[in-house]
């Protein structure tokens, strides 16, 4: 070491400087750099102005170390103070932007109208916001308080192919996300199912510059998968907790398929139009109703289809039999569920139509419980209707209703017979009644809810004239028998001032069901027609009789009111044969059991002779 360069001295006391003073690595190395090269830099503007002397140069190597330790280094070397070799200078940062609040509907651009910016118009700087996570399939979803007012669109993005639909969603509704994310302008997109909203499906975006619309939201799931769940869960949280998981059930009430899929009013059940639809495969759309029941109580109702293969055992078709269910939702079959019009054509995108399914529970095992046998009706008697509008049926085998086909509560219906083959399900012809209602079909059989209860009327016999007369028409059917009766009676035959009662049809020739005169026939025209003759008992009102030509000729009649005895009975044998017919196309104008139901209700004389007692 040379009086002319200690160097070394400085770097020595350059470290113990930095023991007194604890500096980073880097800094020490750019100055002990500068203070070793320093005697060997080639004269210069700064050449001049550094100390020659030993001693000076430890001091300001002592002092750079305090400034550059106070200062951090890079700002020496910004300024230009140190030109230390490998530093890069910091790239200035920007200035931060304040945010004002989300546009509302009434300021500018929200969830449910996304706007693109003028191009004109500068672009401002915002500070990116995390994105949120993506939403699952098959998960749910709402919609949150920014995106209230959400728009749902036919397809992913703010193309010219995807619709507006309507209405908008507000914040609160929940969603049943059926795919996505789909990235479209922008946004991300999914497939959704709105619950609060019917008919609702569509595309929706998840939010926009960090806002989000729409986020995920756990089910409405029980602890445990029990019998109480499938009225207790919502459909859409019922497959998101347990997906196909069977779950038995006990029930009653169960129905016939109840669903119109559009045959009958032409509105399609899946979209509300005025249009025929069916639903592929079809036996899921044959829903049948019944209620759950729960600590043997009844607790809510529900539907349910049966899948193809169960079976449905005895009590199909009976009402408020217990039944035990064995259903699930998911059913594989829904994969290919499609809705479609009588071309073929998709009425509804085959996403939405598969999830319908999806959403439906199927009975895979069915079993009934022992039905308590009641006791049958009797045919030739009198019925009450407890259950408001009984459904009647044309033919029970052929399940068609008849028009204008119900029966309201408390109404008394005439039970004509019983349906000759046996099962399960009895069925009963019944007037409902003057048959002039056209009331007349099948009812299924009395059931434990006394659906149709057999009731005793109070007859009274023809020899309490008046009593007698009080009767209805369907009463009197009931009351009377087949065996003749006699009677001192005022009889005598009326000359018909109208001729249409005497066209073989008698009251059968105006129909108020129709509302149409009708050129009809009536056969056997004696049983059915009006014949115009009259009996009364003195004080009382009226009865009009027939007679049977085979037995008596009508010159055997008075033609003024004369008192006689009467000897006649009530259901012919020849009521059987009744027809009431249009005479111009022999269409049976009532069904023919009705007819005889009519004719059976004809006083038939069979014989007049000399009063017993004077009136």
């Amino acid at each position: 070491m040379t009086t002319s360069d200690r160097t070394e001295e400085l770097v020595r006391a350059m470290l113990e400087r930095r023991a007194e003073q604890p500096m980073p690595d880097w800094l020490l190395a750019r100055t002990m750099h500068a203070v070793i090269v320093a005697p060997q830099t080639r004269p210069g503007r700064w050449a001049r102005r550094l100390p020659s002397s030993p001693a000076l140069r430890v001091a300001l190597a002592a002092a750079l170390v305090v400034v550059l330790t106070a200062l951090a280094g890079g700002a020496l070397a910004a300024a230009g103070l140190l030109d230390l070799p490998g530093i890069t200078e910091p790239e200035p940062s920007r200035p931060a932007v304040v945010l004002g609040p989300s546009p509302t509907a009434a300021s500018g651009p929200g969830p449910s109208d996304e706007v693109e910016p003028s191009p004109d118009a500068p672009m401002p700087q915002v500070t990116p916001k995390p994105m949120p996570a993506a939403l699952a399939v098959d998960s749910l979803a709402v919609v949150t308080a920014a995106g209230d007012g959400l728009r749902v669109r036919s397809a992913p993005g703010t193309g010219a192919d995807s619709k507006k639909l309507t209405p908008l969603l507000p914040q609160g509704t929940r969603m049943f996300v059926v795919d996505g994310p789909v990235a479209a302008d922008g946004m991300d997109w999914y497939q959704v199912k709105a619950s609060d909203e019917e008919g609702m499906f569509g595309w929706v975006s998840s939010g926009k510059d960090g806002e989000q619309w729409i986020k995920k939201t756990a089910p409405k799931c029980l602890e445990t998968l029990d019998e109480t769940a499938p009225w207790k869960v919502p459909a859409m949280d019922f497959l998101v907790c347990y997906g196909d998981a069977p779950v038995t059930v006990r029930a009653v009430a169960w129905q016939e398929p109840g669903l119109d899929n559009g045959e009958g009013y032409w509105i399609c059940p899946w979209t509300g139009q005025e249009a025929y639809c069916a639903l592929d495969p079809e036996w899921l759309s044959m829903d049948m109703y019944f209620t759950y029941t729960h600590d043997g109580r009844e607790a809510e109702e529900g539907s349910a289809v049966v899948a193809p293969g169960v079976d449905a055992g005895p009590g199909m078709g009976l009402s408020r039999q217990g039944v035990t269910l064995t259903l699930a939702m998911d059913a594989p079959e829904a994969a290919g569920c499609r809705v479609v019009d009588g071309r073929g054509r998709d009425v509804l995108p085959p996403e939405e139509a598969v999830l319908t399914c999806r959403l439906t529970f199927v009975v895979r095992e069915m079993e009934w419980e022992p039905a308590e046998p009641m006791p049958a009706l009797e045919s030739d008697a009198l019925a009450q209707v407890v259950d408001d509008d009984l459904e009647l049926w044309s033919d029970p085998r052929e399940a068609t209703r008849v028009v204008e086909g119900r029966i309201a509560a408390d109404t008394v219906v005439y039970v004509d017979g019983r349906w000759p083959e046996t099962g399960p399900v009895e069925w009963y012809a019944v007037l409902s009644g003057d048959p002039q209602d056209q009331h007349y079909g099948w009812v299924k059989a009395p059931t434990d809810d006394g659906q149709l209860v057999q009731i005793e009327p109070d007859c009274a016999p023809m020899t309490k004239w008046g009593a007698f007369l009080e009767l209805d028409r369907l009463e009197r059917l009931v009351c009377t028998g087949a065996e003749p009766v006699t009677l001192d009676m005022y009889l005598w035959v009326m000359q018909p001032a109208n001729p249409t009662w005497s066209d073989g049809c008698g009251a059968w020739s105006y129909l108020p069901s129709t509302g149409v005169d009708y050129t009809c026939q009536a056969t056997p025209e004696w049983l059915s027609s009006f014949s115009g003759i009259a009996m009364r008992r003195p004080g009382d009102m009226e009865l009009f009789a027939t007679y049977d030509p085979s037995m008596l000729d009508r010159s055997a009649f008075p033609t003024s009111e004369t008192w006689v005895q009467v000897t006649g009975a009530w259901k012919s044998p020849a009521s059987s044969q009744c027809r009431v017919q249009d005479a111009t196309t022999g269409v049976d104008l009532l069904r023919p059991p009705q007819a005889a139901i009519y004719c059976r209700g004809s006083f038939v004389i069979t014989g007049i002779g000399p009063a017993t007692t004077s009136p």
